[in-house]
């Protein structure tokens, strides 16, 4: 076989293996139903803010969310997520179970520089001030959760929070 039958040939075979497979890409047509009629009904609800973020009146900037804001989240969700939309309060998890953690910043400062408590207790690593937001509390068991952002009190147990403070109470 010379090269030149040789070449048409292997384009013969491309080409039709190319044809092959837009004949198999081709759909069959559609066919159209009749359906009754569809009837959408609205109500308008009161408007109320219960269940929202709590104002708070300090002398510092507070946001707190209660127990029935916090039961109106998405089940499996962390406390951290349910904080996340406290204004200055951004927490990213590393994967979408919340399992492995996750990042956490406060006025933009990481979470070496956030306090984080448990009634009061610093939850944070004694070594590093560190916080392992895998290792958090079920949201059901929290009653109040309150972000402080800025400076903590001269007071406070942990001394590195220089982005604010977490607080959860039972």
């Amino acid at each position: 076989m010379n090269r030149k039958s040789l070449f048409w040939a292997t384009t013969a075979l491309c080409g039709g293996l190319m044809l092959a497979g837009a004949a198999n890409a081709q759909s069959t047509a559609t066919q159209e139903a009749e359906l009754g009629d569809v009837v959408v009904t609205g109500a308008r609800g009161p408007r109320t803010t219960d269940g929202t973020i709590v104002a708070e009146t300090v002398a510092k900037t507070r946001s707190s969310v209660t127990q029935e804001f916090i039961s109106t989240q998405a089940a499996g969700q962390t406390i951290l997520q349910t904080l996340n939309l406290t204004p200055g309060l951004n927490f990213t998890n590393n994967d979408p179970y919340g399992s492995s953690g996750g990042n956490i910043r406060l006025r933009g400062f990481d979470g070496n520089r956030v306090s984080l408590t448990f009634d009061g207790i610093p939850l944070n690593d004694t070594g590093n001030y560190a916080v392992y937001t895998n290792q958090q509390l079920d949201p059901e068991l929290i009653e109040r959760a309150s972000v402080n952002t800025g400076t903590t009190d001269v007071d406070s147990p942990t001394a590195s929070a220089t982005g604010g403070t977490i607080n959860y109470v039972t």
